[in-house]
C-alpha cells in the first residue's frame, strides 16, 4: 500500500539513496533540504512517516524534530545519521523518535525498519480512530461517566458528567478526596471504594443529595479495571438518573419497575413499599412465597437500597448442601477440623460482614445448624468448626423459604424460638397467578431481554398465547414463564410468538383457535398492529394486552410504521 512519506535531506547522499529505495516501492514522496522546511510543510499536509536525515550533533536539528512530532504525534520520526552521538542519539529519542539509526543500511535493512514504522503508524491510526468513535458515542450518552487511572486520579469526565457533578477541566488529575461536590462526595467514596477493593459496586435508585435537585433519584455503578496480567489499572463510575416515579389519577406513586423486580399490580406496589421502608434499617426480615416468586429479587433490592449496600450481598442456599459442608460454609472452619479441611476458611458471615447474609431455603437446615444460626441472631457472634474463639458479625440476615415453617414447628422439625427471631419482619411473596396484570408488563420485559440475547426481532405474542397463559396457573410462577418464553425464542421463526413455539404443557392447554384468526396472525407485523386496532375499536390498551405487549411497545410500534390512530 502507497504511502506518503517526508524525507528531510540533512545529508543529501543518504537521502537521495532511500528516495530512490522508496519510490520503486510505490511511495509518494515528499522531499525538503532543511528542517525548516520540513516544519512547514507538516503544517499543510499529514504523512505516514518522516525520515529525519541529519547531522545529530546540531542541536537545532532536535528542535525541529520536537516541532514536528508536536504537529503530528501518531507519525513515526525515523532519525538517521553517519555522526553517531550518545548524547543526542538520546535526546532524540526522549523528543519520540521511533528510531535511531547509522547510516550507511543495506536495502533489505531499509525496507525492514520503513516496514515496522509503518505498521507501528497504521496501528496508531486504528487505536486513534477506536478512541475518537468512543469519545462519539460517550458524548453522546446521558449518563455520567468518571474514571480514574491507575494512580487513582481523575482521567476522564464525559459532558454528562460535567453536568451532573459540577466538575470542571481543572479537576483531571486530581484525587477523588481533593474534590468536593454540592451533593455530597458518596458517589467518589464509591468510587475509591471500588478501587482499593478491587469488587464492584452499587447505589440502586438511591436519593441524591444535591440541594438544587431535591428529590432527584440515581443509580450508581462502579466497577473497577483491570490490565491483562489482572493488575487494577483504575476504575470507572455509571451514574443514571431514574426517571420519575409516575402519579396515578388517585396521586398515589405507581411503578412499573423496581430493582430488579417487574410488576405494576396492587401487590407489587405494595411490595415495593415494603422494600422502601424495610431498606433502611437492619431488622431480620423473612420471605415467604412459592419457588420462583423472586424472594431472591426482593432480598437484593432490600440489601441495595440500604445504608449496607456499599458491603458485600451474601448468597446461601441452605438446601443444596449437606449438614458439614453447610456448617463450614456458613461458619467457616479451622485446619484439621475435618477430614479435607487442609487449611483454614472463613464462612460467608464472615465474607458478608457489614452487609446482608441471604439464606435461602431456610426451612431446610438441621437442627443443630439451627441453634448456630440463633445464637448469632442473639449474641451477633459464631465460631469456626473446629475452634471455640467467638468471631464478632455485623451482618443483616434475610432467610427465604417456600415451606410452612408453622407445620415444620407443630412436627418438630424447626425451633419455634428461631422461627420468631427470623421473623421480625414477614414479608410474603404473591404468587403469578395471583397478579396477572403483571402478565404483559413481564411478557414484554422478557422479550426485550431474549431479543437482545438471540439477535431475534419478536414483536410479542399472538393473542392465542395471552389467553394460555392467562389461563395457566403457572406453578413455576415468573421463573417458568422466562423459561417458557426462552424456549419460544429458540423455536419462532415468525417474528410472533404461537402456541406452538410453547413447552409442551403449555401447548397442551391451548384452545383451539378460529380460521379468521390464523389468517391475522400470517400477516405482517404492520397488518397484525391494524388489525389489533380494529379488533379494539381504536383503543391502544386494548390493543396491547391482545398482542400481550406493554403499551409503551405498542406507541413505538405505531410511531415505526406511523400509524395514525383518530
Amino acid at each position: 500500500m502507497a504511502c506518503k512519506i517526508l524525507i528531510i535531506n540533512g545529508e543529501p547522499n543518504i537521502g537521495h539513496s532511500i528516495e530512490n529505495i522508496l519510490t520503486a516501492e510505490g511511495h509518494c514522496i515528499t522531499s525538503v533540504d532543511r528542517p525548516n522546511e520540513a516544519v512547514t510543510v507538516a503544517r499543510k499536509q499529514t504523512f505516514d512517516l518522516m525520515l529525519f536525515s541529519s547531522d545529530q550533533q546540531e542541536q537545532r536539528s532536535l528542535e525541529n524534530l520536537g516541532t514536528l512530532r508536536k504537529q503530528q504525534p501518531l507519525c513515526p520520526v525515523v532519525m538517521l545519521t553517519s555522526l553517531p552521538h550518545i548524547t543526542t542519539a538520546i535526546e532524540a529519542l526522549r523528543l519520540g523518535a521511533f528510531d535511531y539509526l547509522i547510516t550507511p543500511l543495506s536495502e533489505e535493512a531499509m525496507l525492514r525498519m520503513i516496514k515496522s514504522a509503518l505498521r507501528f503508524k497504521r496501528k496508531a491510526d486504528a487505536k486513534e480512530r477506536h478512541r475518537i468513535n468512543m469519545l462519539g458515542i460517550i458524548s453522546t450518552v446521558r449518563d455520567a461517566i468518571v474514571t480514574i487511572d491507575q494512580q487513582e486520579r481523575f482521567d476522564f469526565f464525559n459532558p454528562a458528567a460535567l453536568a451532573h457533578f459540577c466538575f470542571s477541566e481543572a479537576d483531571l488529575g486530581k484525587k477523588p478526596e481533593h474534590v468536593h461536590l454540592p451533593c455530597g462526595n458518596n458517589c467518589l467514596d464509591l468510587l475509591s471504594k471500588a478501587f482499593s477493593s478491587g469488587m464492584p459496586l452499587e447505589r440502586y435508585r438511591a436519593h441524591c443529595q444535591h440541594p438544587d435537585r431535591p428529590g432527584l433519584i440515581v443509580t450508581i455503578q462502579v466497577k473497577p479495571m483491570f490490565s491483562d496480567q489482572g493488575q487494577i489499572r483504575g476504575a470507572v463510575l455509571i451514574r443514571r438518573e431514574e426517571s420519575r416515579l409516575q402519579k396515578t389519577a388517585t396521586g398515589s406513586e405507581k411503578r412499573e419497575k423496581y430493582h430488579h423486580l417487574v410488576g405494576q399490580s396492587p401487590q407489587m406496589q405494595h411490595l415495593y413499599g415494603l422494600i422502601d421502608k424495610l431498606a433502611q434499617v437492619s431488622s431480620t426480615v423473612l420471605l415467604k412465597g412459592e419457588s420462583g416468586t423472586g424472594k431472591e429479587l426482593v432480598a437484593s433490592a432490600l440489601h441495595y437500597k440500604g445504608s449496607r449496600c456499599n458491603r458485600p450481598f451474601v448468597r446461601v442456599n441452605c438446601a443444596g448442601l449437606s449438614e458439614t459442608l453447610l456448617d463450614s460454609e456458613l461458619f467457616g472452619h479451622t485446619k484439621g477440623s475435618f477430614t479435607g479441611a487442609i487449611k483454614d476458611r472463613c464462612g460467608r458471615f464472615e465474607m458478608a460482614q457489614g452487609g446482608t447474609i441471604f439464606l435461602d431455603e431456610i426451612g431446610d437446615i438441621s437442627p443443630s445448624l439451627q441453634l448456630k444460626l440463633l445464637r448469632v441472631l442473639q449474641e451477633k457472634e459464631i465460631e469456626r468448626v473446629g475452634d471455640a474463639t467467638p468471631i464478632p458479625v455485623d451482618v443483616r440476615i434475610i432467610a427465604a423459604t417456600h415451606q410452612d415453617l408453622r407445620e415444620k414447628i407443630r412436627l418438630g422439625q424447626f425451633r419455634e424460638d428461631l422461627y420468631f427471631r427470623l421473623k421480625v419482619i414477614h414479608l410474603r411473596m404473591p404468587p403469578l397467578r395471583q397478579r396477572l396484570d403483571d402478565l404483559p408488563l413481564l411478557v414484554d420485559t422478557f422479550i426485550d431481554f431474549y431479543c437482545r440475547q438471540f439477535n431475534k426481532a419478536v414483536i410479542g405474542v399472538s393473542e392465542r398465547v395471552a389467553q394460555t397463559f392467562a389461563a395457566y396457573d403457572w406453578p413455576g410462577n415468573i421463573r417458568e414463564l422466562k423459561h417458557a418464553l426462552e424456549h419460544a425464542f429458540i423455536f419462532n421463526e415468525t417474528g410472533l410468538i404461537d402456541v406452538d413455539d410453547l413447552p409442551l404443557e403449555l401447548r397442551e392447554m391451548s384452545t383451539p383457535v378460529a380460521k379468521e384468526t390464523l389468517l391475522v396472525e400470517n400477516q405482517s407485523e404492520e397488518d397484525r398492529l391494524r388489525s389489533a386496532l380494529t379488533r379494539a375499536g381504536g383503543n391502544k390498551a386494548k390493543a396491547a394486552r391482545q398482542l400481550n405487549i406493554s403499551r409503551q411497545t405498542l406507541y413505538r410500534k405505531l410511531c415505526q410504521y406511523s400509524i395514525h390512530i383518530n
